[in-house]
């Protein structure tokens, strides 16, 4: 290929069949020839965290945002790495960004899920989710979300109010 989306295309397609060092080369050149595109700076990431090089995929994400901010993907696999290196506070707040940007992104929503577990911290769960309640209160799933945290806190009452406030928007 000579532009900088077929390079990307081939890598995206090498890392999904770990194809490592050719999906490297690839979304390499594709940064090369196009340093401002994010999403091959977050997919050059996704190629770093596969192998298991976390503070080249961390640098890559961060540049990803740099160069735009909305996207939202970048947020999702930053939290990710987060959470694998244990930094849950940090992976919070990442899938926290990510869905006040876009807050029906299930896979955000799961991967918050996931963070707040283990941040082990119940004033950090209602904040982190009434804030986003009082950024989208239409989005069924914020509710449904939170109303499942509030179920794992024995929380029943709250959990049921919150399911039922889910099915009305849903």
């Amino acid at each position: 290929p000579t532009l900088p989306d077929g390079y990307y295309g081939l890598g995206l397609l090498a890392l999904s069949v770990q194809q490592y060092d050719m999906a490297r080369g690839m979304l390499e050149h594709a940064v090369k020839l196009a340093p401002r595109a994010a999403a091959y700076h977050n997919a050059l990431g996704r190629m770093h965290k596969a192998e298991h090089r976390l503070e080249d995929a961390e640098r890559c994400y961060l540049r990803a945002l740099e160069l735009d901010p909305g996207l939202t993907a970048a947020r999702v696999s930053l939290g990710l790495l987060y959470r694998e290196t244990r930094r849950p506070h940090d992976a919070v707040e990442a899938h926290r960004e990510a869905l006040a940007r876009d807050p029906r992104f299930l896979e955000a929503h799961v991967n918050l899920v996931n963070a707040l577990r283990d941040a082990r911290d119940p004033t950090l769960v209602k904040a982190v989710y009434e804030s986003l309640i009082e950024r989208h209160p239409a989005v069924a799933e914020l509710h449904y979300f939170y109303a499942t945290l509030l179920r794992e806190a024995d929380r029943e009452e709250a959990a049921r109010e919150r399911f039922e406030i889910a099915a009305r928007l849903d």
